[in-house]
């Protein structure tokens, strides 16, 4: 229909409302796809939570992204009350900003399928069940989502598929969640503020169909835990595992429990019990006989100081390039930051077809 899409990018001009609210008039009832960028936060905030209350029963697709403004504290206290919202399929919310947590209020949604906000935010389902959300993308800067608000997204939606969040903060709240399971999840990403918080979410967690696994954790505040215990419950065959902050030990575990894996990236390991990094790269030494994860296509490593190992990692690449049996899977190898410059012993694989990415070689 003629009028059932409104979009419109352009931060030169303020934002022009008439033209926003004519559209409405002459669309009816039509069901609306809004799409809208570069809006002011500080003066179109109170105007866009107003629409999206106002004319939620028509909505199908929304998408509308603030600039990087400045608003104080307390500005944002309003809710944005989504309640009758039998259309709509996607929500996209960009606001990046220093603020109090918008409190969004999504109930009686069947037909959404994807939601995804990069917002302070607090959101609430009710006691209401998502029954076709298959994508849910949290990102937030700021501390303001808790272990409650990341188990509720993951209870109250048994169709995901792909679920992404950062960053989730433990806070004060008491956490009393029966465990999860969802045979849906394919894709899983957490980034946690506190090792405490990762532990609380993951130990409550079983996805037995999962095959992308990422865990992200500030280097600063103790390592992620929970991700091979994550994947013994589940018993899922991972093929792309990303692992920031974690302990060595972790990482092997992971490497065994694995045999399908194509994509490793691991960064900012913490060596425990005598494990080091050293000993993740002679474990991913293919020899005769034993072979873990022997489908690797690409491996990266960052922010690890390399460069007393390059004898040991030249092996491992080689005996990933040269395959006496079977068929070679190694495509890439990436480092970054890790006090490394060059592999010699690699060039006549580099000749031959594999991609040798070396980042910041002279971090720090």
């Amino acid at each position: 229909m003629l009028w059932s899409t409104f979009k419109y990018a352009d931060e030169r001009f303020p934002f022009p409302w008439n033209q926003l609210f004519l559209f409405f008039f002459r669309s009816g009832q039509a069901p609306l796809t809004l799409e809208l960028a570069d809006l002011n936060l500080g003066e179109d905030h109170m105007n866009v939570a107003s629409l999206l209350c106002n004319h939620q029963h028509r909505f199908k697709h929304v998408s509308i992204h603030f600039l990087k403004d400045e608003i104080t504290t307390g500005d944002m206290n309003e809710a944005i009350e989504l309640k009758n919202i039998p259309l709509l399929e996607t929500l996209q919310l960009n606001m990046m900003c220093k603020t109090s947590p918008l409190r969004i209020q999504l109930q009686h949604a069947p037909c959404l399928t994807s939601l995804n906000l990069v917002v302070p935010y607090s959101v609430d389902f009710g006691d209401l069940i998502v029954p076709n959300l298959t994508d849910c993308v949290i990102t937030q800067k700021i501390e303001f989502m808790t272990v409650n608000d990341c188990l509720t997204l993951l209870r109250s939606c048994p169709a995901l598929i792909n679920f992404s969040a950062e960053t989730c903060f433990r806070g004060r709240q008491r956490v009393d969640f029966e465990d999860i399971y969802n045979p849906n999840l394919i894709s899983f990403r957490l980034g946690c503020t506190e090792s405490s918080a990762s532990w609380s979410i993951m130990q409550r967690l079983r996805f037995p169909n999962l095959k992308r696994l990422s865990l992200l954790q500030n280097v600063f505040r103790g390592h992620v835990p929970g991700a091979s215990a994550l994947i013994s419950r589940s018993q899922s065959l991972i093929e792309s595992l990303e692992l920031m902050s974690t302990s060595v030990d972790c990482i092997m575990q992971c490497l065994e429990l694995s045999p399908n894996l194509e994509r490793l990236s691991v960064s900012s390991c913490y060596e425990d019990g005598g494990a080091n990094v050293r000993d993740v790269i002679l474990r991913l030494t293919l020899e005769s006989g034993e072979r873990v994860c022997p489908r690797l296509k690409t491996i990266e490593f960052a922010y690890f100081d390399l460069s007393q190992h390059t004898g040991e990692i030249a092996s491992m690449v080689k005996s990933r390039w040269h395959i006496e049996e079977g068929t070679r899977h190694l495509e890439s190898v990436v480092f970054r930051f890790c006090k490394v410059s060059a592999f010699p012993d690699l060039d006549h694989c580099r000749d031959e077809g594999l991609n040798i990415d070396i980042i910041a070689p002279g971090y720090p």
